[in-house]
């Protein structure tokens, strides 16, 4: 057992080594059959402790450092302008279009708006003095 304990505080015996249990403290704190343990098992909280953040906390957290990385780094090397990205997002958002150009005019960043195939009828005028009605206009 005090091979077993003193392989488990490995890594911070260099820092902390009341952090690691002596033969007195572990043969204090065995249970024999029958017979009730020492009191003295208040001696193994920092152990206990140092057993979780160092084999429990920190390798989840470097886990999620390292995944965040990971994934920053892929999202940084997509180009989400290409047309198979418009075309997901589109999809993604329920947005019907026309038809959508392959690639950017004069290498300008296009964006598409929508619009297309909207129109309104000559015979209808729009209000804009705050009324907030429609009225009919003859046509022309």
């Amino acid at each position: 057992m005090t091979l077993t304990t003193h392989v488990i505080a490995a890594p911070w015996v260099w820092f902390w080594p009341q952090a690691v249990p002596d033969a007195n403290t572990i043969a204090a704190t065995r249970v024999a059959a029958g017979a009730l343990p020492d009191l003295g098992a208040g001696q193994w909280w920092s152990f206990l402790l140092m057993t979780l953040l160092v084999w429990g906390l920190l390798p989840r957290l470097l886990l999620v450092a390292r995944c965040r990385w990971r994934m920053h780094r892929a999202l940084a090397q997509l180009d989400f302008q290409a047309p198979r990205h418009r075309a997901v997002w589109r999809q993604l958002n329920i947005i019907e279009r026309g038809e959508v150009a392959t690639e950017p005019a004069d290498g300008a960043l296009v964006l598409d708006v929508g619009g297309h195939g909207v129109s309104v009828p000559p015979c209808v005028v729009f209000c804009c003095g705050g009324c907030g009605s429609i009225r009919s206009a003859p046509p022309r």
